[in-house]
């Protein structure tokens, strides 16, 4: 029974979480953002400090975002990695 109210608070933090990311970075505002941060600037890490900056959200949620809507890092001065084909 333990492992199922577990198994269930995961659930809804899973969820609860996935909501907060779709109510504070919307994707049709969020990935423009992004390509246009992206084209300007040069550095992963520059864009994601002005992404956390413009969402009000930490570096971790935008990192989060970006992996979620399979945004890479190809045009930024780094190499691919397996996961971004």
């Amino acid at each position: 029974m333990v492992c199922l109210v577990e198994k269930n608070k995961e659930i809804k933090e899973y969820r609860a979480n996935k909501f907060a990311a779709n109510l504070l970075m919307p994707k049709s505002i969020f990935i423009p953002r992004y390509e246009y941060l992206t084209n300007k600037l040069s550095n992963k890490s520059t864009v994601n400090k002005f992404l956390s900056r413009d969402f009000s959200v930490s570096l971790t949620a935008i990192e989060k975002r970006v992996q979620e809507l399979k945004l890479g890092w190809l045009y930024m001065n780094e190499e691919p990695t397996q996961q971004q084909f």
